[in-house]
């Protein structure tokens, strides 16, 4: 698995993502953030317990995407169902780090998941790769 680190550049989670979005959207496509857009959030599961922000990351990378996709622009970005996002976000699109438990329990379930690619806050890449390397060494088999 590949872990990296999402760029250094609690809300009601899709407030502060959608917030985050058009921030990030009116530095790469200012002309976009005139129009006006409104998006539904769905969990599927709504017995999973999740607690704080750390799912703001993946919340505004796939407004974004969706965004950009539905302004019909040349170049669009699309989220990979093998990669898992994880970081909290300020309103300007800055990532922010998570609970250390957190980011533990996340690598653990993308150890052993599908999941090829893990984005973690830039401030905590390093952590990330020493747990990962823990867990691929106490089970070999898992990624």
């Amino acid at each position: 698995m590949v872990v990296f680190g999402a760029s250094e550049v609690s809300v009601i989670p899709g407030v502060l993502s959608m917030k985050a979005a058009k921030a990030i959207l009116s530095e790469s496509n200012p002309f976009i953030v005139k129009r006006n857009f409104r998006a539904h959030i769905s969990f599927e599961n709504k017995q999973a317990l999740h607690e704080g922000g750390s799912a703001n990351l993946a919340i505004a990378s796939l407004l974004y995407c969706s965004i950009v996709r539905i302004a019909n622009q040349r170049v669009r970005y699309l989220v990979l169902p093998t990669a898992s996002l994880t970081g909290n976000l300020l309103e300007s699109g800055e990532v922010q780090p998570v609970d250390v438990n957190t980011l533990k329990q996340k690598m653990q379930a993308a150890i052993f998941s599908h999941i090829e690619t893990l984005a973690v806050p830039k401030s905590q890449l390093q952590a990330a790769e020493t747990f990962r390397d823990e867990l691929v060494h106490r089970y070999p088999g898992g990624d």
